[in-house]
């Protein structure tokens, strides 16, 4: 992309562009504060490197710079509504304005001008229901959340073991559910409904059962961020995504 076809993109591309900068540079900002306190600077150079990676697929308007983009910024408006339900976060008012920055970001992705920019909802020369590209990323997003929590990189990671092999297993689902419906994979549009109704019924099972083993208090929140997660997928799907499909 040359300059002046980059000063010609829309206002929210210019926005969204300045955000992923301002990001980078807060990254950098932290790994220097860090260094007087621990050597081990390793994420942080992920972070940065990643962060730096979206600036350069944003500016060339590469698609998946946009779906990075909007999966790490759902990714943190999730995990600080996660963080407040189990207390793990000050109630104060940083987490809900951190919450809606997020969320206006998300609604700047998805403006039809920064959509068709990027031309997010076509496959191979055609146009698909951009309910179906949306509930793709929403479950990489899910998918990548249940793999953080289970592998306790956010010290939350404490339930009990059959919970987090299964809730693990519902990981796994919903990020090969989210590449499939990416792909307009015939198999996964075809499982895509018993495989909702599988992780709904399952994570309700196994939240109680984790509530019940372990006895913490804690437990009952957490189960029902799960099972709601859960059943709005499912709704979203039969109510949003199975009208938008051809029957062909």
């Amino acid at each position: 992309m040359n300059f002046q076809k980059f000063k010609a993109n829309p206002i929210p591309f210019h926005v969204l562009m300045a955000l992923a900068l301002l990001m980078a540079v807060y990254m950098i900002f932290s790994l220097f504060m860090r260094l007087h306190f621990s050597p081990n600077i390793l994420r942080s150079v992920m972070q940065i490197s990643l962060w730096l990676f979206v600036c350069w697929g944003f500016y060339m308007t590469k698609r998946w710079a946009w779906v990075v983009f909007s999966v790490l910024v759902s990714f943190s408006v999730l995990s600080i509504i996660h963080s407040l339900l189990s207390l793990r976060m000050p109630i104060n008012v940083l987490p809900f304005v951190s919450m809606a920055i997020g969320i206006s970001v998300i609604w700047l992705l998805n403006v039809p001008s920064v959509r068709n920019l990027f031309k997010i909802d076509e496959r191979n020369g055609q146009m698909i229901p951009h309910e179906m590209t949306n509930f793709s990323i929403f479950c990489l997003i899910i998918g990548l959340f249940i793999f953080v929590e289970i592998l306790g990189i956010s010290r939350t990671g404490n339930s009990s073991i059959p919970a987090k092999l299964f809730i693990s297993l519902l990981g796994f689902i919903h990020l090969s559910l989210g590449f499939g419906l990416w792909k307009v994979n015939k198999t996964a549009v075809q499982a895509a409904l018993s495989l909702l109704i599988f992780s709904a019924l399952s994570v309700s099972i196994v939240s109680a059962y984790d509530y019940f083993e372990l006895h913490r208090y804690l437990a009952f929140r957490k189960s029902l961020f799960y099972i709601s997660i859960a059943l709005m997928m499912l709704g979203y799907w039969v109510k949003r995504v199975t009208p938008k499909i051809p029957s062909q």
